[in-house]
Order: C-alpha cells, then sequence, then structure tokens
C-alpha cells in the first residue's frame, strides 16, 4: 500500500466536506483504490478500484454497515464512487482517479507548489488533463435514481407521483427524452408531477394504473414534454 494521492484544495468546497462519516469513506476509497490493474481470487480489476465489501469498510472506517451503505449511495448519487456487487462483496472505483495520482519521485517541493491548487496526471499534459475533466463532467452528468430515491424526492416535494411507475417507464425508455439521455432525474419528475392531471384524465379504469393505461411510451413522453 506504498505511495501517494494528492488532494486539490478545491476540496474544501466539494459538497461533502461538512459530512465526516461521508468524507472518511471517499478518502479511504481514494487510499485503498490500486494504483495499477490487477486480479484477486480470480476477480480483476482495473487502476483506481478495488475489492471489498460492507462488513470490510465498515471495520476499516469505524462505520455501521448501515452508514457505510447510506454513505456509499451518496457518493455514487454524485458521481465520486461506482460500486458494483458481485457474489461476495463489491467492487468500488473510484470515478475520475486519475486525478488524484501523483509520482513518488516528485520532490516536496514541487508537491507543495503545483499540486494542491492545479492537480495533473504523471503523463497528460495540462490540455488533455481540461479535456479528461470535461470529458467525465459530461459521464457523471447523470446517475439513474432508484424506486427509493424517487419515493424520498416525491415526498420530500409533495408530488403525487408512483415512484415504481416512474421508474419502470424510463427504465424501459433506457432513460432517454427522445432522442436526448436525461440528465436530471428530478426534472422530470418535475414534469411528471405537473402533466399527472392530464395523465389521469386519460384513465380507462379505476385504478388508474399504467397496466390499465394503453399508451404508447413515445407518444406519451411526446405529450409530457411537449416534443
Amino acid at each position: 500500500m506504498a505511495g501517494y494521492i494528492k488532494l486539490s484544495k478545491k476540496m474544501l468546497d466539494w459538497e461533502w466536506y461538512n459530512n465526516t462519516n461521508v468524507k472518511v469513506l471517499f478518502l479511504h476509497c481514494l487510499l485503498r483504490a490500486n494504483y495499477k490493474p490487477g486480479s484477486w481470487h480470480g476477480i480483476h480489476y482495473e487502476a483506481g478500484q478495488f475489492i471489498t465489501s460492507l462488513a470490510t469498510l465498515s471495520k476499516e472506517t469505524g462505520q455501521t454497515i448501515r452508514m457505510v451503505r447510506d454513505n456509499l449511495e451518496k457518493l455514487k448519487m454524485t458521481g465520486e464512487l461506482t460500486s458494483t456487487i458481485l457474489p461476495k462483496g463489491r467492487i468500488i472505483t473510484v470515478n475520475n482517479w486519475s486525478l488524484y495520482q501523483t509520482n513518488d519521485k516528485v520532490d516536496d517541493k514541487e508537491m507543495t507548489s503545483n499540486t494542491a491548487s492545479k492537480p495533473t496526471s504523471n503523463t497528460a499534459t495540462d490540455k488533455e488533463i481540461k479535456n479528461k475533466r470535461n470529458n467525465n463532467n459530461n459521464i457523471r452528468t447523470f446517475v439513474k435514481p432508484t424506486v427509493e430515491e424517487v419515493k424520498a424526492y416525491c415526498d420530500d416535494k409533495g408530488y403525487n407521483v408512483d415512484p415504481n411507475k416512474f421508474v419502470d417507464f424510463y427504465e424501459s425508455k433506457g432513460w432517454m427524452i427522445g432522442k436526448n439521455h436525461m440528465k436530471d432525474w428530478k426534472a422530470a419528475v418535475r414534469t411528471w408531477a405537473s402533466k399527472d392531471k392530464s395523465f389521469s384524465a386519460q384513465k380507462v379504469n379505476k385504478f388508474n394504473n399504467f397496466e390499465g393505461r394503453k399508451y404508447n411510451f413515445d407518444e406519451l413522453e411526446k405529450q409530457m414534454y411537449g416534443m
């Protein structure tokens, strides 16, 4: 586990910085992530990934398993981490892993003057890193929600939206709106809620469910978004 990671002072502005448990878990994942590809018990991992479990993370961070699970969901929701469940355990991926890497041979003076304010990779130029950052920002624009997240948002806002129907509908569409990838599921929930009355008028039975409605999904989406 020798080596270093680097952190920009911009992390002080990170939305989870004041949440101690989320911050500790993320920093722990940065330190645990492997710096080069490898395998463990026949399971392959890439640089920026590591194989673990909720129980192991709980023991290593001093957080309960429930806290670890909840904090992982927060970090997944905002794009810092990706978690893939395995038959036993899971693979954690640190997104934008290269931005946290440094060269062990860089002297302390250079580390102090440069890395804290402007993260760079070992081999990429400033322009390449800027392009990579922009690409990563585009990739992490949208993280599809769980039914529980949609329900929590609707309960918080008082929206009369069935979270199961919402998630099922967009799962069937590949989380696309027309020909474009969805960027903000909360905005889609708001649109869904605002159109709920007009959809209700089209129901064909008293239960008002999707199974009872004979909707064409493409036509329904066009109606929702005025396309």
